[in-house]
């Protein structure tokens, strides 16, 4: 009745109850050497679950996986029935582990008719198991199979509920459109649900062609301090590693041991021994998004539980990157202007309310630079506007989209072959003073002026039939609008 009650009292967590079955076989019962091996399904072995006992501790007990065609221990879980060995010595089947083993008796652990495992108790005495053991040892396989059952039912249980909560709060970091918080949400889900030691998130890059880190977290317990600088500043490209093979396939990837995988490369300064791996890629409308991947100490540490968690949050975090670089879109648009890629009247209009609030809080001056290069005329039935006005704003907003095509290292090149040039570095210390100082008078209108020089020399806007532009600076609107002045420089 104690075994019992104690067994079910440990039957919410599946390694106590082993280590309590171990522990009672030999203290109650008597019982010098115990093994609980449990049955993987998937590959039909049997694998040691809990050791107590002599030569317990040795690493070929510890690490004891075998098939059910070998051993006395698979012939007991084949057939389901007690298998008692006086001497086996004289049994071909026997696959000595334990050195001091002379007689054994194997007890098949069933539930329901579904197979768990076998109790293993040996002796280094010859017909040490009576009939008597046989019933006892039968009995308590019974009640040690259905505090195993309770248990599994119990973690998986609170297994989907942990994936139900990660799944929610990765759908409501979601709702609120910002691809960083999502990501990092489902990192340290995963790493959660999981137990996993480090998780990354890879983002693919259409424009470079890289895979690069967005976000990850990792156990500092079993990397060194230079482990995130390096995973970050490492770049990824298709076909490269198991991230990049995931990537080029579009294919998830459970791997039981990373270093007996061919497409594995380590990270400089860890190794990839005695781990586990999951990669998982991120697809959104047919299209590459980036990948998850997990890594966790152990061979075989993730189950097929944690990979199937894996591919749904894989699934929740791709949707919500489509979902926020869409919005991300859209804001874009309705604050820049088709043409030239940079801001419009309408973010113009906010931000300048915005800096004269602010300057009639600090009681500062407020100067502001206008470049009109509006008049231009059609050349050849084809507006000259569309050649001319994004040159010129690409020199105005650095981030544009004309900047982003000078600053692409195909575009930036000299007639003579060579990147750079006296123009790229004028144009670049143009771009970087594009913020005008708060000055008054004739100080405030010195920069303007120094930009018009710049910006005339490189004439992008001068040809056949099209005006200079003029530029106009208003200074000092704030703090007093009866102090404000508009001077024109030509």
């Amino acid at each position: 009745m104690r075994a019992a009650e104690s067994l079910l009292n440990a039957a919410t967590d599946e390694a106590s109850v082993l280590g309590q079955a171990t522990e009672m076989l030999g203290e109650q019962f008597g019982y010098a050497i115990r093994y609980l091996l449990l049955y993987d399904r998937e590959r039909d072995e049997l694998y040691t679950g809990a050791a107590a006992g002599e030569g317990a501790e040795d690493a070929a007990v510890r690490s004891y996986r075998m098939s059910t065609a070998r051993g006395l221990t698979g012939a007991a879980a084949r057939m389901r029935t007690i298998l008692n060995v006086g001497d086996v010595s004289t049994d071909p089947r026997y696959i000595a582990v334990t050195p001091t083993c002379r007689s054994e008796i194997c007890v098949p652990l069933i539930a329901r008719d579904d197979l768990l495992g076998v109790l293993t108790v040996q002796s280094p005495k010859t017909d040490a198991f009576s009939l008597q053991d046989e019933r006892l040892l039968s009995a308590f396989a019974g009640l040690v199979s259905l505090a195993l059952m309770h248990a599994r039912e119990h973690a998986a249980r609170r297994s989907d509920i942990a994936e139900l909560q990660a799944v929610n709060e990765v759908a409501r970091r979601a709702a609120q459109l910002d691809r960083d918080e999502t990501l990092q949400t489902v990192v340290e889900s995963f790493q959660r649900v999981t137990t996993a030691d480090s998780t990354a998130v890879y983002l693919w890059d259409e424009h470079t062609e890289w895979l690069e880190v967005a976000t990850m977290v990792y156990d500092p317990i079993y990397y060194s301090p230079e482990y995130e600088s390096t995973v970050r500043g490492t770049k990824v490209k298709l076909g490269q590693g198991i991230v990049g093979w995931t990537a080029e396939h579009r294919e998830p990837a459970l791997i039981a041991d990373a270093v007996a995988d061919p497409r594995a490369i380590p990270v400089t300064g860890t190794s990839l021994d005695h781990k586990s791996a999951i990669v998982v890629p991120l697809i959104a409308d047919q299209r590459l998004l980036g990948v998850i991947r997990a890594v966790k100490m152990g061979v075989n540490a993730f189950s097929a539980e944690h990979y199937r968690f894996a591919q749904t949050l894989a699934n929740q975090a791709s949707l919500a990157i489509s979902a926020a670089a869409a919005h991300e879109a859209v804001r874009r648009l309705s604050v820049t202007d088709e043409l030239t890629g940079v801001y419009n009247g309408r973010h113009f209009r906010a931000r300048l309310h915005e800096e004269i609030e602010r300057a009639k809080r600090g009681g500062r001056p407020l100067s502001l630079l206008v470049i009109d290069i509006a008049r231009a005329y059609e050349r050849r039935g084809r507006p000259i506007r569309r050649r001319r006005v994004p040159r010129a704003a690409a020199r105005r907003d650095p981030g544009g989209r004309g900047a982003r095509r000078r600053a692409d290292p195909r575009r930036r090149r000299r007639r003579d072959g060579r990147r750079g040039g006296w123009r790229e570095r004028q144009r670049d210390r143009i771009d970087r003073r594009r913020r005008l100082p708060a000055l008054r008078d004739r100080r405030g209108l010195a920069v303007p002026q120094r930009r018009r020089r710049a910006l005339r020399r490189e004439a992008p806007w001068q040809g056949p039939r099209l005006h200079r532009s003029r530029f106009v600076l208003a200074a000092n609107s704030a703090p007093s609008p009866s102090r404000s002045t508009v001077t024109a420089a030509k």
